[in-house]
């Protein structure tokens, strides 16, 4: 895996679900991370949206905003769990637009849409397992208690997306299968493939620059039952049916991920309630340009 670009990591956020838990930074909630949207009308223009897992903003109830400022403190932005618009088909994800986030003031970087891995560009580019990845998000032993400190972790595409269970929400969940180290507090966090310029046996493909491209959204680890033994000491005074062998089962960390991919992120992004806002929006662009040249010409 090359060196990873700093603004990787200005481009996430935590979730908490409350504005002290987030002023204290406790260790609960998840991630979550800015996408932007290019206008299309006015060039330059990208419209910024929050986007997470359903299960942490909604479920969980874990949807006030924490995010840096450039000024090195934090500002905590609280939203309501009803407030996140939800993907329709029930997938684990949900947004909400950003306006709230000024450049300049915030500490945190969007990639736009032309970065999301879609289905087409998915087989293009010959993307499946192997293929390295890297994930921004919070280690909440040591995420940064006054400002928020995101940390990588590192892994390889195992599976190409498929239904995969999400066993807490019993829901068929498209997914990527990524072999990688996570474990709690890195849910919603954003997942980049890295296609290996090294790699010889992969045709020369032109992808954005450092050859990243946003993959998906992790929603968690996939857990597994590992039974534990309780072991049973007989004396010589005990009976037979005294001397009994129960199984007890603990969740344990496959080391496997699953992660939504990005086009599924598009589908909510592209949903009519969301695209009527920024048309909305580029008229009122419009109106503010066009007022911008009449006082020029009026000067």
């Amino acid at each position: 895996m090359p060196r990873i670009n700093d603004q990787f990591l200005e481009c996430v956020f935590y979730l908490y679900p409350s504005r002290e838990a987030a002023e204290i930074g406790e260790q609960i909630g998840g991630t979550g991370f800015v996408a932007g949207v290019p206008s299309d009308v006015h060039e330059g223009v990208i419209y910024g949206y929050a986007v997470t897992n359903r299960h942490v903003a909604v479920d969980d109830g874990a949807s006030c905003i924490r995010v840096n400022r450039c000024d090195g403190s934090v500002e905590v932005l609280e939203f309501d769990p009803a407030e996140w618009l939800v993907h329709p088909s029930g997938d684990d994800l949900a947004v909400i637009p950003l306006g709230g986030m000024v450049p300049g003031i915030h500490d945190v970087r969007l990639f736009d849409t032309s970065w999301f891995v879609t289905e087409e560009s998915s087989n293009k580019l010959d993307i499946g397992p192997g293929d390295d990845v890297f994930m921004v998000g919070r280690f909440v032993h040591h995420d940064g208690k006054k400002r928020n400190q995101p940390s990588v972790r590192f892994g390889n595409i195992s599976m190409n997306a498929s239904l995969i269970r999400q066993s807490r929400r019993g829901f068929e969940q498209l997914s990527y299968g990524v072999e990688m180290r996570s474990m709690g507090g890195y849910s919603g966090s954003p997942v980049f493939v890295c296609k290996s310029p090294w790699d010889m046996n992969r045709p020369t493909v032109t992808v954005a620059p450092n050859r990243v491209k946003f993959l998906g959204v992790n929603w968690g680890y996939i857990t597994d039952k590992l039974e534990v033994d309780e072991e049973v000491i007989r004396d010589n005074q005990a009976s037979q049916s005294e001397i009994r062998r129960r199984k007890q089962y603990v969740k344990a960390n496959t080391g496997m991920n699953g992660v939504i991919p990005a086009w599924k992120v598009k589908e909510l992004l592209d949903m009519p309630m969301l695209s009527e806002q920024r048309k909305h929006q580029d008229l009122i662009q419009v109106a503010i340009r066009a007022q911008q040249r009449a006082d020029t010409k009026m000067d």
